[in-house]
């Protein structure tokens, strides 16, 4: 028997496609979705740097004012 003329071969050559495809463009999801996530996270560590920088700003501004 042919191959190409059994029904349930061209069916699991369907579905095979259908799987690669759903994991190619799953693939492509979990890539975006890593990037978005370290793109977040340097933001955050760029607010968190200022914060920083604003704390210390503030704590000797405070100091300064409770010596005098």
């Amino acid at each position: 028997m042919n191959s190409s003329k059994n029904p349930s071969s061209n069916n699991n050559n369907n579905s095979m496609q259908d799987y690669y495809i759903k994991r190619q463009k799953n693939n492509e999801a979990a890539k975006t979705s890593r990037l978005k996530k370290k793109e977040q996270e340097m933001e955050i560590a760029k607010k968190k740097q200022k914060l920083e920088i604003t704390y210390v700003k503030l704590q000797k501004q405070t100091k300064h004012t409770t010596t005098h």
